[in-house]
């Protein structure tokens, strides 16, 4: 354990050892820091401790103290947590995951805190660069222009299709400014947004769709990756063909070139309108620490009846004459479906509606993640702790100033875009980059080029990008500064040393830190990461625990903590943090039975954890049935689902190994029913089968979930209750055939020989 008590001196455990191996001081590593800016932590490691200790022991102080000076409020909130206290001092209640809940009474918005208030300070300001697929054809965005923006789609949401607070919005859109604009004016009102990852097939999408029950859809009419077309919104038409919830889809279409950009967001030139624009906003902020304005929520038959007044009295309430694409609803499988396109809602509605003040415990987004059962988990996160935590990683982790350029390379579609795109970044006063294209095109100098022209100071990213990137060689990093960054960050997976080393030397020059983080979707934000010039670093260690986390190593079997250095078990955390899920959507009994009941007492995270002799983290992997491709967590159990559901499959289990480019790969192995019917099978008519199987991955889950091997075999390896031992399968494909320890508990021990023939003859 990292804290137990004050009486237990960690620094001195910890620390006292001279030199501590694989480090390298902060001097070697960003003498330029304290010359820049003035850094978040002074003190170096001797202040982090300090804070940890109280953010451990004296959560609602620690907290509470960061909430007021971070965020802003339109109700300051009576207590830090529930139940309320400070936290050890007195003899106060310590937060527990039983009662998790953040900031009791507080009212704030997140669209406020990460756009309004910085258009009321510093509206011309870039707060979005759009780097589009196509190099050359990006444009950028100021936090006036991102505001104006955000407030119209908010209208188009709540009066256009009648979306109240509370309601989940799903989006399913590439990587473009309209998307990030989306998310805030979502948020702006109340609604949940869940974002869906672009690269999900229509059956994926189909299911998030029902699960969140969600009304409306936000989509693209296609998008660009890799010089490639997507055609987006033929995936969301076939999945809304089994939604019957869904009663409206919002389409970004094609645009001109004439427009600022090609994706939704206009330049807007204000004028006499821009003074009544920025008018509204000072009267808004004058006003913002007593109260949000409220936005009146129309029920849905006043909007009905104005619409009809609208639109010449028409009688039925789905027909929208003025804006509607008019689709034949009967394509979608229900006639209650409206169409209704992007720009002309957009253009009906003035550029500025109030927030909604929002309690700090409403949900602000749900976000879909793997789950070991192979059912995706809704997980749900509440407005203020996450934006708490969300701003405090990116001023104590990478030292982010509002001066600052960040480029992190991920998807909204994941957590990572969530926090390190959007709101992090925003909260910060900073300006982000949204990358809609791919590392290696047109060329493998493509991320490089971006850091350059647009004066990057953070960039963060996945290691399999970067062993992609380091594959290619050092040719594509030629001719190119870089000396902009201050800081490099990896994100999804653990970082091998050698890819560290060269990330270090090549892209930062040996003089900028790399920040290797750990966290999960169900976090919210980090876990476990050093903070820029001050922790030592060692590559592929995620060093020491964030604020909050207090991080311990269990047992595997007994479940008990395991002090002391040198230690491998399971990474899980005592006590909850701001920024931890609230709950899986509509399903709590799963959500305990998840994270809970595999260590009593404790939030189980699913991986893998080693500290070393100083004290540091690396992380191992995976310890259940979740496979972590190029960073995206994956169920083997909803593979195994697919592939079973193919007419020649009778059973087949699923597992991860190696991969020297996506860290890990799926592989599928694969019992064929009437299998002595297959015996004197040709090459080709097994190859048929293995190109239907990945054909069907690709279609129900994603190409991203595609096997990368497939084993056709007799039989599995089951124990006598016919559980399948996925173990032996994982310790085969490694290479660890003498190593698969007990297996007498096996029905069909000779089994294990067929199946390594089976791998060596792939």
């Amino acid at each position: 354990m990292l804290l137990r008590d004050s009486s237990h001196n960690v620094e001195a455990h910890l620390f006292d050892v001279a030199p501590i191996e694989n480090v390298t001081p902060r001097e070697r590593l960003a003498p330029q820091l304290a010359d820049q800016y003035v850094p978040f932590i002074t003190g170096g490691m001797d202040e982090y401790w300090k804070l940890y200790r109280e953010s451990i022991e004296q959560p609602g102080r620690f907290f509470g103290e960061h909430a007021r000076r971070l965020l802003s409020w339109s109700r300051m909130f009576d207590a830090a947590y529930y139940p309320a206290g400070t936290g050890g001092a007195g003899g106060s209640t310590l937060p527990t995951f039983d009662s998790t809940a953040w900031f009791i009474n507080g009212q704030l918005n997140a669209c406020y805190n990460a756009v309004d208030r910085w258009a009321i300070s510093c509206p011309d300001k870039i707060a979005l660069i759009y780097e589009a697929d196509e190099p050359g054809s990006g444009s950028k965005v100021t936090y006036r222009e991102l505001l104006a923006e955000v407030c119209q789609i908010a209208q188009v949401l709540t009066e256009s299709m009648g979306v109240r607070k509370g309601d989940t919005v799903i989006v399913y859109m590439p990587m473009i400014p309209s998307a990030i604009a989306a998310l805030l004016a979502i948020a702006r009102i109340g609604a949940i947004h869940s974002v869906v990852f672009a690269g999900y097939s229509s059956n994926s999408l189909r299911d998030r769709i029902n699960d969140a029950g969600a009304r409306v859809v936000l989509t693209k009419q296609e998008s660009r990756r890799a010089g490639k077309i997507v055609e987006t919104k033929r995936i969301v038409d076939e999945a809304l063909k089994q939604t019957p919830c869904v009663e409206y889809v919002l389409v970004l279409q094609h645009q001109s070139r004439t427009c600022r950009d090609r994706t939704g967001l206009h330049a807007r030139k204000y004028n006499a309108n821009s003074h009544h624009h920025e008018s509204a906003l000072h009267q808004h902020h004058r006003h913002h620490r007593h109260r949000f304005h409220h936005r009146r929520h129309s029920h849905l038959s006043q909007q009905q009846a104005k619409l009809q007044s609208s639109n010449g009295g028409g009688s039925n309430y789905n027909l929208r004459s003025s804006s509607s694409i008019s689709p034949d609803s009967s394509m979608f499988g229900q006639s209650n479906l409206t169409e209704l396109d992007w720009l002309t809602e957009v253009s009906r509605y003035k550029p500025y509606c109030p927030c909604e003040p929002l309690d700090s415990e409403h949900p602000l987004f749900l976000l879909y993640t793997s789950g070991s059962t192979g059912t995706p988990k809704g997980v749900l996160h509440a407005v203020a702790g996450y934006l708490l935590e969300a701003r405090m990683s990116m001023e104590y982790v990478f030292d982010v100033h509002a001066n600052d350029v960040v480029f992190t390379a991920g998807d909204i579609g994941w957590v990572t875009g969530h926090t390190y795109v959007v709101y992090g970044p925003l909260l910060s006063g900073c300006t982000t980059v949204i990358f809609e294209g791919t590392p290696a095109y047109p060329s493998y100098s493509r991320y490089w080029d971006i850091i350059d022209r647009h004066k990057v100071t953070h960039f963060y990213v996945a290691p399999t990008a970067l062993r992609m990137l380091k594959r290619a060689g050092d040719g594509p990093l030629e001719g190119y500064d870089l000396t902009s960054l201050r800081c490099l960050g990896t994100v999804g997976e653990p970082i091998a040393r050698e890819v560290w080393e060269w990330y270090a030397e090549k892209v930062g020059r040996g003089r900028v830190p790399v920040i290797d983080t750990y966290w999960q979707t169900e976090s919210g934000s980090h876990m476990i990461a050093p903070l820029a010039g001050v922790t030592p670093l060692k590559p592929g260690s995620v060093s020491l625990p964030f604020f909050g986390i207090d991080a311990v190593v269990l047992d595997t079997v007994t479940g008990k903590e395991l002090e002391g250095p040198c230690k491998e078990g399971v990474l899980a955390v005592r006590r909850p943090w701001p920024s931890f899920a609230r709950t899986l959507w509509r399903n709590h009994s799963r959500f305990n039975e998840v994270y809970f009941e595999p260590y009593p007492g404790y939030y189980f995270t699913g991986d893998g954890v080693a500290r070393d002799k100083d004290g540091f983290l690396w992380i191992l992997g995976r310890v259940d049935d979740v496979v972590n491709i190029s960073g995206h967590r994956l169920s083997t159990a909803e593979i195994e689902a697919v592939v079973s559901e193919d007419e020649t499959v009778a059973e087949c289990a699923v597992v991860g190994f190696a991969d020297e480019l996506t860290g890990q790969a799926v592989a599928a192995f694969v019992v064929l029913r009437n299998s002595a019917c297959w015996e004197n099978a040709s090459e080709d008519e097994l190859q048929s089968i293995k190109r239907r199987i990945l054909v069907i991955v690709r279609r129900d889950i994603g190409s991203f979930a595609t096997p990368k091997l497939i084993v056709l075999v007799d039989d599995l390896p089951k124990t006598r209750s016919g559980k399948i031992m996925r173990r032996i399968l994982r310790k085969i494909l490694a290479g660890e055939s003498n190593k698969l320890g007990d297996v007498s508990t096996l029905s069909n021990p000779g089994v294990v020989k067929h199946l390594i023939d089976s791998v060596q003859f792939k």
